[in-house]
């Protein structure tokens, strides 16, 4: 009865038996190959006795929560990192891409009421700036047609957002201007000059604190300067240049204001993409936590195994050969 018990379950009884499965426990207790989880797999789910196998603490090196990375820790850091770089970068590219716009718009509405000036007083007056050429500053102010361009100039910029307008001969010197103050000043070196000169359109946004228009001194101010070539005619000789001054404060207000209306809406949505992301982020180290800690269990159960009979479950052959070398080293 006894034999045909040992039969029934593939071992031998008596020492040979004894052996056969010492074998087999250490067989089963040897890493798994590249390609062989199924064998670890296929161990039995067999809970080691709590007297042999000693628990392990939590932040032990031997427990699955003991290992120095964190993947929800992680990942909480480098999103919120992220996030906030996508953020202000967004904001500065939305900001430099409104200005640019900005400055396209103002320079096409500046070159149609520049080239409305040239159209309606260019002709009239190109005498006085074609003549101005070496002339002083007194001379200058004492120009009889000044006060009469003057009146024309304020009356084309009535109910518009400019605030400023100058007129250059080609060697730089203001001829004409809405400020008097700034009649005779040369800027010849002036970048946008030396653009119109060269017969393109120039435009730049400048912010000043003190700004003095033609109806007074203007504070905390945003203006575009523009400058464009002066020509009798479409394709003649560039005579002059123009420079205009728009006002767009309240227009880069209305901007930032939609600047950070975008950017918030961004950072909301990068938000609950985070919150969405951390969700499965923290199911994913749940997952892999449990199956380190199955992991770790079946190797427990498999060392025991290994040196242990697997009937009575006291020590074997394959543990009192291991103490007897520890002792002897």
């Amino acid at each position: 009865t006894r034999h045909r018990a040992f039969a029934g379950i593939g071992m031998e009884p008596g020492p040979q038996g004894a052996i056969h499965r010492e074998e087999a426990a250490a067989r089963r207790a040897r890493p798994p190959a590249a390609g062989s989880a199924a064998v670890t797999d296929a161990l039995p789910e067999r809970r080691a006795p709590a007297a042999m196998t000693p628990a392990i603490a939590p932040g032990a090196p031997g427990h699955p929560s003991g290992s120095g990375f964190r993947l929800r820790r992680f990942f909480a850091l480098t999103s919120l990192a992220g996030i906030a770089l996508v953020t202000l970068c967004l904001i500065a590219g939305y900001r430099s891409l409104v200005e640019e716009n900005l400055i396209r718009h103002e320079n096409r509405a500046n070159a149609h009421l520049t080239q409305l000036f040239s159209n309606v007083t260019w002709l009239r007056y190109r005498a006085l700036v074609n003549e101005s050429r070496g002339r002083s500053r007194e001379e200058l102010l004492a120009a009889a047609r000044l006060s009469t361009l003057r009146e024309e100039v304020l009356a084309r910029m009535a109910d518009l957002d400019v605030v400023r307008v100058k007129i250059y001969d080609l060697d730089g010197v203001t001829v004409f201007s809405t400020d008097d103050k700034q009649i005779g000043e040369r800027r010849g070196d002036n970048p946008g000059f030396l653009a119109a000169r060269a017969g393109k359109v120039s435009s730049q946004i400048t912010d000043g604190d003190r700004f003095d228009a033609c109806e007074g001194v203007i504070n905390n101010r945003s203006l575009i300067a523009t400058y464009i070539p002066a020509r009798a005619d479409i394709g003649a000789p560039i005579e002059g240049v123009f420079e205009v001054y728009s006002d767009v404060t309240q227009m880069l207000r209305e901007q930032e204001v939609a600047q950070w209306r975008v950017g918030g809406l961004v950072l909301a949505l990068l938000g609950l993409l985070y919150v969405f992301l951390s969700m499965i982020v923290r199911r994913a180290e749940r997952t892999i936590e449990r199956q380190a800690a199955e992991r770790s269990e079946r190797e427990t159960i498999a060392r025991h195994e290994a040196f242990h009979d697997a009937l009575t479950g006291l020590p074997n052959r394959a543990y009192f050969r291991q103490r007897l070398a520890e002792a002897i080293a």
